[in-house]
């Protein structure tokens, strides 16, 4: 029937984490705050300007060599991108008329695209001073599963939304480092706009035509004794999460009367770290490196539990802080 019956999980138990799940799924509540507040404190003058499309402060801004020799080409022009996004966008909010049977709602679709935008530049900012990205995981879970409770298929990990968002901020940001290379390699950009597209059609259609090639012509697939042994085990995965976070839900995990209710104060912590360290900053001079301070790198490490353990985190934090 797709629905949770509530008095058998009564009659059974309430679902308990390990300590190491329930530390990453705290630090998961934290983590995308504190970017989105980090962003804002120390970086938000610049992307006014660039919202603005302030082009005499821009301008003011010394240009390396790199940016000097590639002037000389011709820029992809916005309407490109505009047009390519509105495509994309049509494409998938047609998904829950064409695939009426996976019961997903439209509104889902928009939300995820619309979370996966603001988040974009936050992720850009941190994955170009750190090569890291904070891991959005937990976020593309709990939205879904508290806005449509009991409906799985609404949120089943990767396949709906945790794939919209998860997957346009990722590409997004993949994009940006192609381009970025095309830059340094003096690659004009209309030729690298087009090499991006060609790879974003040609990694989707194929993939998508392998796998109904191996559906159609392959026995026992994605079942327990397949005998080339493809028994699809991040499936199962996808599945059991979209038990947990879709038919369970976060309310019955971390509401009021949940087991893990304190997790959610996560979110509080997350905001207003930044905020302290950034009012220090302001205040006294001293001692300087407290300006370095970064909550949201920091609370990105930690999501690495499991597989790391504690002593793992005792020995870098040590050795990374001495030296």
């Amino acid at each position: 029937t797709r629905r949770f019956n509530f008095t058998a999980y009564e009659e059974y138990s309430p679902l308990y984490l390990p300590i190491s799940f329930a530390t990453t799924y705290m630090v998961g509540f934290a983590s995308p705050l504190a970017l989105i507040t980090q962003t804002l404190l120390y970086y938000w003058p610049a992307i006014h300007r660039i919202i603005r499309r302030d082009r005499k402060k821009i301008d003011t801004e010394q240009d390396d060599i790199h940016a000097k020799l590639m002037r000389r080409y011709p820029e992809v022009s916005l309407w490109y991108y505009l047009a390519l996004s509105v495509i994309c966008l049509a494409l998938s909010t047609g998904v829950p008329f064409v695939q009426p049977s996976l019961n997903i709602p439209l509104s889902a679709i928009l939300l995820s695209i619309a979370l996966a935008g603001l988040f974009v530049v936050p992720q850009a900012f941190l994955q170009s001073m750190t090569g890291q990205r904070a891991a959005l995981n937990l976020i593309a879970q709990i939205i879904p599963s508290a806005l449509w409770p009991e409906r799985p298929m609404a949120n089943m990990g990767s396949e709906v939304f945790k794939f919209y968002l998860l997957s346009t901020v990722n590409a997004a940001l993949a994009g940006v480092v192609a381009l970025k290379f095309g830059h340094y390699m003096k690659v004009p950009p209309r030729y690298s706009f087009i090499a991006l597209l060609i790879a974003c059609i040609t990694t989707t259609v194929i993939p998508i035509g392998v796998v109904d090639l191996i559906f159609a012509g392959v026995d026992d697939v994605c079942e327990s004794g397949q005998a080339a042994r493809l028994n699809c085990y991040r499936v199962q995965g996808i599945y059991t999460s979209s038990i947990v976070w879709g038919l369970i839900g976060p309310n019955r995990q971390f509401g009021k009367r949940g087991v893990y209710y304190g997790s959610v104060f996560a979110l509080i912590a997350g905001a207003l770290l930044p905020v302290v360290i950034w009012c220090c900053t302001r205040l006294c001079q001293r001692p300087k490196w407290l300006r370095s301070v970064n909550f949201a790198v920091a609370l990105n490490g930690l999501a690495a539990i499991p597989p790391a353990t504690g002593i793992n985190y005792t020995s870098w934090f040590g050795v990374g802080f001495l030296f």
